[in-house]
């Protein structure tokens, strides 16, 4: 990955190049902007671009600290892959528990809850779930999700992260 960064008092853009070595490609940039507890910005991603099943996503998203105590955020998107009946809206709603608390072992645990919309916001996944960070660069999230999918069963994640 090969990520540039400009900030500029309150603004911030980004431009980023995403190889994963196998086959995809992604080419993206953002722009944001930050007032006091609310910041806002737009995006766009050209995924998998040297490929014919490439993507275009434009992105809109609003994050809003609420008295210091709960972030709420939101992000919609437009989803163009080049075939009308499958160009897709979606809206992702979020707010966890910002200041988070402390607990032995665990560390700094934030709770959290939140809405992933898609096709065109008709199915959505609703999921709930903490993540704690126990030492420094690495974290553990445990998470579940339910999809309004009738098809679909419901899913417990947990995944364990260190960046190095």
């Amino acid at each position: 990955m090969v990520k540039l960064i400009q900030k500029k008092g309150d603004f911030t853009a980004k431009a980023y190049w995403v190889h994963d070595f196998t086959k995809l490609m992604d080419l993206g940039g953002r722009i944001s902007h930050k007032i006091g507890d609310f910041s806002f910005g737009s995006s766009i991603l050209w995924e998998d671009f040297e490929h014919d099943n490439d993507k275009l996503n434009y992105e809109f998203d609003a994050q809003y600290n609420l008295l210091k105590l709960v972030d709420l955020s939101t992000q919609f998107s437009i989803i163009d892959d080049g075939l009308e009946q499958t160009e897709d809206l979606r809206a992702f709603l979020f707010a966890d528990y910002s200041p988070g608390f402390q607990l032995p072992v665990l560390g700094k645990i934030k709770p959290y809850i939140g809405i992933d919309t898609f096709a065109k916001f008709a199915e959505n996944i609703t999921f709930a779930g903490i993540n704690c960070e126990p030492v420094t660069n690495g974290f553990i999230k445990v998470e579940y999700q339910i999809s309004s999918e009738k098809a679909v069963e419901d899913v417990f994640n947990i995944q364990v992260v260190y960046v190095f």
